[in-house]
């Protein structure tokens, strides 16, 4: 079993992608968890560490969601403010394993 280092995943209708633009006409669409098993799991790709595509809350917010029920998957994320300190929301600050990782 292979395990992908670093990918990532984006809903459009949250709206915080503001790099995804129409343009990018082969990316531009939503790209769930299920796409990444689809496209990487007949590789041999079993497991994964799903990285954040913004440097949001929300963004962290929505990859806990996406991980919460699959063990294969580990989020790493970065809520870091642009002043640098970190977040303010004591659930993302902790120390848990629902939150693995800090991107800096």
């Amino acid at each position: 079993m292979y395990i992908d280092a670093h990918f990532h995943v984006w809903d459009i209708s949250r709206g915080d992608y503001a790099w995804l633009t129409p343009e990018l006409t082969a990316i531009y669409r939503d790209f769930g968890v299920d796409d990444w098993q689809r496209e990487f799991g007949p590789l041999g790709v079993g497991a994964g560490i799903v990285v954040q595509a913004v440097p949001t809350e929300a963004e962290t917010s929505f990859l806990l969601e996406c991980a919460a029920s699959r063990p294969d998957l580990v989020p790493i994320s970065s809520p870091v403010s642009s002043a640098g300190s970190t977040s303010s929301n004591p659930t993302l600050r902790s120390v848990s394993p629902d939150w693995p990782g800090i991107r800096g």
